[in-house]
């Protein structure tokens, strides 16, 4: 890509005739800028599309009152991948799952005694993580 000083060397002058020198200088840095960072909005959407299409678990299930055991144990997933890739507090993270600050506390240390104890489980979160990391490379190359 070519540095400012090339393309306002490119740029014609009388297209910013009359305005003021910041002005013009905003609009380069506007459309020239990008963000250098995956938002948490969008790691969140990486987050449960990554939960759905490798449990089949939907966010609707997720956030419904449903205890099964499998459902549970995807939500406490959600929570747990949330809080390592986002910087949303307990509190925000319940509100997306319709649950408190506590739940999603022991939603986190639960999925992490199940990652040591449940070989099956840790394969599981293993894989998830590994699709979420795939996702957000994409995302940070899709940026650069």
């Amino acid at each position: 890509m070519e540095t400012k000083k090339e393309i306002n060397r490119m740029i014609n002058p009388i297209a910013f005739a009359g305005m003021q020198f910041d002005t013009v200088g905003g609009i380069l840095n506007k459309n020239l800028t990008k963000p250098s960072k995956v938002t948490d909005q969008s790691k969140k959407t990486i987050i449960l599309n990554a939960i759905e299409e490798i449990t089949d678990v939907y966010i609707h299930d997720i956030r419904s009152k449903k205890r099964q055991r499998y459902i549970v144990e995807v939500r406490q997933i959600y929570h747990y991948f949330l809080k390592k890739y986002t910087s949303y507090n307990l509190t925000a993270i319940g509100m997306f799952t319709n649950r408190d600050h506590a739940t999603v506390l022991h939603s986190i240390k639960n999925v992490n005694n199940l990652k040591e104890t449940d070989e099956e489980f840790r394969l599981l979160v293993k894989q998830i993580r590994e699709k979420i990391e795939n996702k957000i490379t994409e995302e940070l190359e899709i940026l650069i």
